[in-house]
């Protein structure tokens, strides 16, 4: 989430299939393209390319369906995993 830009509403809707692993033509990188959906509506941002890598970690750990949230609901309910893990 701190590679993207997004705000934390806009994390907590963010769904598997909102997210495309793209690779810039000019230098190689691969970044995220990723539609957004927040206060004002449906937008599109593009991630660091430093997020690259952690989505694919969650995406191959979570095996997740189009459908599945990749953050959970509201921030507290990730910090509340951290003990129970």
């Amino acid at each position: 989430m701190g590679n993207t830009g997004l705000r934390p509403d806009e994390s907590a809707q963010l769904q598997d299939r909102d997210v495309t692993i793209i690779k810039d033509e000019g230098s190689g990188q691969r970044s995220l393209e990723i539609e957004g959906c927040g206060n004002c509506g449906v937008g599109y941002c593009k991630g660091m390319p430093g997020a690259a890598l952690p989505y694919e970690r969650v995406h191959k750990c979570k095996q997740l369906k189009p459908t599945d949230y990749l953050f959970g609901n509201t921030t507290r309910d990730l910090i509340n995993t951290i003990p129970e893990e």
